[in-house]
């Protein structure tokens, strides 16, 4: 008998508490109806566009199914509580304090890129640990110790602060603090929309636990969720004008990003380096237009592949490309220049390289360009003195 009053409650029969939660739940959509609107959106563009970006789109589902997962059973956990239900609150409560540090780490996965694998084990231990603190909910001997609920006289159940209960509190400041420090990062290597982005998440989710913990006496706010949810839409509208600042074949920034960027890395910029692909037209009429894109696309991914700290590539058109380096000594733009070259050298494709050093202050970044753009040219002319290709008409003489 105490194993099954724990399993449903002993206060109200069955049937009138899961009417009261068919109320409660209707409640919980009206109160919710715009977000959850939003939510859907979120969801159906995010299974869209999954094939052109499955990891973040993978990520932004995860977030909005985890947001409305909380949603409903914080609702269910307070029909719990008002029926007695000790099983249904204590279960409701241990998806509540996972859930939420869980969160806070998928947007902290979603804005790193795929990170190695021992950094993503040991990122994700607090949650394991955080996992098992509060399974101990689950067993009266141990409860105290987490999230004590208690039976009231009526038949009710109350709650009762346990000495680890804000573990969970603990180590999403933990990763929210993390994901601050990743916003700010990108703000300081000039990627200002991807920091913003992020600090906007952050900041929806801190203030509405601020809001809830410190101002919302009755419990009657619910504004989490709600924010997480707000949180992924920021993210997902950053991630939309993002990609039409990418080019859609080599996945490198474009030429509308390349004259967005560059004001910004007017002090910080120290080299530029300038790459043209030889012999594309040559490819395209002999070989097939399918096969000068596998060329820019090999091209392309030696260049980012080579890239070095705060270094940016785009593709300005055709095929030319440049990449910005911020913050990088002579050394490393030279031994970035070499890989690039080490990495072509093992396909069959070549490109025309120029590069320029900032070593005065006086230096534009118009200098700079303009002594790449001709470092790369006279690079261009060696390469067809030497083969014997015929620039204008991409063929081979005779």
């Amino acid at each position: 008998m105490k194993a099954l009053s724990f399993l449903w409650g002993r206060a109200y029969p069955r049937s009138h508490a899961i009417f009261t939660l068919m109320d409660w739940l209707s409640s919980y959509f009206l109160r919710n109806f715009i977000l959850l609107c939003m939510g859907a959106i979120l969801l159906v563009n995010a299974i869209q566009h999954f094939k052109e970006n499955r990891r973040q789109s993978l990520f932004l589902i995860l977030i909005t199914g985890s947001a409305v997962i909380l949603g409903i059973s914080q609702t269910v956990m307070e029909v719990c509580k008002a029926y007695g239900n000790m099983f249904g609150t204590v279960l409701c409560a241990y998806l509540g304090y996972t859930l939420r540090p869980v969160i806070v780490y998928f947007f902290i996965l979603m804005a790193l890129g795929k990170p190695q694998k021992p950094l993503f084990y040991l990122s994700a231990l607090p949650l394991a640990i955080n996992g098992i603190i509060y399974l101990f909910a689950f067993f009266p001997a141990t409860k105290a110790y987490v999230v004590n609920f208690i039976y009231h006289d009526d038949g009710t159940i109350g709650f009762g602060s346990g000495t680890l209960r804000f573990s969970s509190h603990i180590i999403a400041a933990f990763y929210i603090v993390w994901l601050v420090y990743i916003s700010i990062s990108a703000l300081r290597r000039k990627h200002f929309n991807h920091g913003i982005a992020l600090l906007l998440c952050a900041f929806f989710v801190v203030a509405a636990v601020v809001v809830e913990t410190f101002f919302d006496d009755d419990a009657e706010a619910y504004l989490l969720n709600p924010s997480i949810v707000l949180s992924a839409l920021t993210y997902y509208l950053y991630a939309y004008i993002e990609r039409t600042q990418k080019d859609p074949l080599t996945g490198v920034y474009n030429r509308a990003a390349y004259y967005r960027d560059l004001p910004r890395m007017e002090k910080s910029l120290v080299g530029v380096v300038q790459f043209d692909l030889n012999g594309l037209k040559y490819l395209n009429d002999n070989l097939g237009h399918e096969e000068g894109d596998h060329a820019l696309l090999s091209v392309a991914r030696a260049i980012v592949g080579a890239a070095k700290g705060d270094m940016y590539a785009y593709r300005l058109g055709g095929d030319e490309f440049i990449v910005l380096a911020n913050r990088l000594s002579e050394e490393g733009l030279t031994s970035y220049v070499a890989e690039v070259k080490k990495t072509l050298s093992a396909s069959s494709y070549r490109c025309s390289i120029g590069y320029a050093i900032r070593k005065e202050r006086s230096t534009t970044v118009q200098d700079l360009i303009k002594t790449a753009e001709r470092r790369m040219y006279q690079d261009k002319e060696e390469f067809y003195r030497t083969t014997g290709i015929e620039r204008r008409r991409g063929e081979r003489p005779e």
